[in-house]
Formats: C-alpha cells, structure tokens, sequence
C-alpha cells in the first residue's frame, strides 16, 4: 500500500508493481467519520492512521490482516 503526497504521483503503483513484482495499491483514510474531506487523500492517510491509534490505543480490529494479502 502506497501512501503520503508521492504515492499520487502518475504511474507510481504500476511502477511499483513492475518493478518490485509485489501487489500494490494507493492508500486512503478510511474507517472513520467526522473530519473534513480535505484529509481524505492519499497524502493524510499515515496522519490519519497514526492519529487514530493514537485516538483509540490500538489498530482497529480486522482491519490490519488485509493488508498481508
């Protein structure tokens, strides 16, 4: 998964898939509600992730085992 403001960059995810042969996508805020659209990019989605651990002290149940697939 692909995240942060160079993660948009064109052709970034075929790229990595190309040239690392591993599955890859772009990453987005997702799970949650109550904050501005603005912050719904690829660009704020570590901001995001990181303030909602921090929020509720753990990684949101099964949502962390998709990801290794």
């Amino acid at each position: 998964m692909l995240v942060g403001g160079a993660a948009k960059v064109k052709g970034m995810v075929e790229f990595t898939k190309d040239q690392l042969s591993v599955a890859a996508r772009l990453g987005v805020p997702a799970g949650y509600s109550g904050v501005s659209d603005e912050v719904k990019g690829a660009e704020f989605s570590a901001a995001v992730g990181l303030m909602l651990i921090d929020l509720y002290g753990h990684f949101a149940a099964g949502k962390t085992d998709s990801w290794r697939k």
